[in-house]
């Protein structure tokens, strides 16, 4: 039997905004994850994609939060 390697989540940056594109079925587990080590971030917002959306502070510490997703992941 094959081993499926999950996607890995990054920090998605458009202009100033900045986002994580989350599998829809993860996406409310991942933002209580997120908030409960202090990164300030939006509800998931459902994109009709089968992803959902997490808005990010625009000052956040990109790299801490990609560290936070790689742990998670």
């Amino acid at each position: 039997m094959a081993v499926r390697k999950k996607a890995s989540l990054c920090v998605e940056l458009t202009g100033k905004r900045r986002y994580i594109s989350v599998p829809a079925g993860r996406a409310k587990d991942l933002h209580y994850y997120l908030r409960s080590k202090h990164v300030r971030s939006a509800p998931p917002e459902p994109a009709f994609t089968g992803f959902d959306n997490i808005e990010l502070a625009a000052d956040i510490d990109v790299v801490g939060v990609q560290a936070l997703l790689d742990d998670w992941s």
